[in-house]
């Protein structure tokens, strides 16, 4: 009796004022308890129902329907399926609790039967006692397994909305593997073409240094360092051919060394790339960061100190600079043995 008291509604006192009068003119004492379980019945009636209507909308939009024709998809599958998640999570709870105090409710049902001859009232009384209770054992069977459908077709449908949710996994994993097999062709073809590319660069190479000396040696003797129509006696190459050399073979090495170390430079500096990034991440766990901290907090704690001992008495020896220090000194080991060990 208490148990129904405190858990009653509003809608529960409602049903049960409109049926005081007749658990009155009966005059049995177990009649009142029996109505506020069938208060409670109905109650549970209808949150079943809207269970129901709740997992048939669910059932609709998964198209899982054994009967009838296919539901209409949801516009949204995400927010959809997460929004199904919770609300079969909620209805499976609910249903647990429903099926639970069901099971007290046939216990009491049963109690109230067997302890029924003791009560003391009239025939007619008892008669219609005994008809109300075969009716709230009817009801209470009946919810019974109504909630036992409904839980069962919960979990399937959370098993169905599952599987829904890792079949668009499977098609976004699917997709993504389509995707990089075309990157991967893409490269292909772009490697393809860079080897093509390579390989006309060769061909272009290989045709300068073919007619690279026959192009010097035309340029060189056209050069008016020769004259070629020097009368007999007289010296073909001019006395100033020297001056080609003396200019030419200095500026080739100025820029064969110009070459050298522009490119020793770019290697060293590509090579040096990871070198630097090891290095600033062993700064970081050697703890050079933690050292400017302490340092910080040192100067700080040590200040802090200096104030209060120049507030104290002169006769009592200020001894929270060292604890402070060696409570500092203490958290900076600690903090430098973790960046160590990082």
């Amino acid at each position: 009796m208490a148990g129904l008291i405190v858990g009653f509604q509003e809608d529960d006192y409602n049903w049960l004022q409109q049926h005081v009068t007749e658990v009155f003119s009966c005059q049995h004492a177990l009649l009142l308890p029996l109505k506020m379980i069938e208060a409670v019945l109905v109650r549970d009636a209808r949150e079943l129902r809207e269970h129901g209507k709740g997992l048939f909308e669910i059932e609709t939009l998964t198209r899982y329907q054994p009967y009838g024709g296919p539901g209409k998809a949801a516009a949204h599958k995400d927010t959809y399926y997460e929004l199904s998640t919770r609300t079969l999570s909620r209805i499976i709870h609910r249903l647990s609790f429903i099926g639970m105090r069901l099971e007290q409710f046939q216990v009491a049902v049963d109690t109230m039967e067997a302890g029924s001859h003791n009560v003391k009232s009239s025939d007619e009384a008892h008669d219609r006692f005994m008809a109300e209770l075969t009716r709230v054992r009817i009801d209470t069977k009946s919810s019974a397994k109504l909630t036992s459908y409904h839980q069962k077709m919960a979990r399937d449908l959370m098993d169905i909305v599952f599987s829904m949710v890792s079949q668009i996994d499977n098609n976004i994993s699917r997709k993504q593997n389509e995707e990089s097999v075309k990157l991967t062709q893409a490269s292909v073809t772009i490697a393809s073409t860079s080897k093509a590319d390579s390989s006309a660069m060769k061909a272009l190479a290989v045709l300068s240094t073919f007619f690279l000396p026959g192009t010097f040696i035309s340029a060189l003797f056209s050069m008016s360092m020769f004259d070629w129509r020097a009368p007999d006696g007289q010296p073909i190459v001019s006395d100033h051919f020297w001056v080609y050399w003396a200019l030419t073979i200095p500026i080739t090495l100025t820029i064969l060394a110009l070459l050298y170390w522009w490119w020793y430079f770019v290697r060293v500096e590509s090579d040096s790339t990871p070198e630097q990034m090891r290095s600033d991440l062993g700064r970081e766990s050697t703890g050079h960061d933690s050292e400017t901290r302490y340092q910080a907090l040192k100067k700080r704690v040590t200040g802090i100190s200096a104030r209060r001992s120049s507030a104290a008495a002169a006769s009592k020896p200020n001894t929270s600079c060292k604890s402070s220090w060696a409570s500092l000194s203490r958290r900076h080991r600690q903090s430098t043995k973790v960046d160590l060990s990082c």
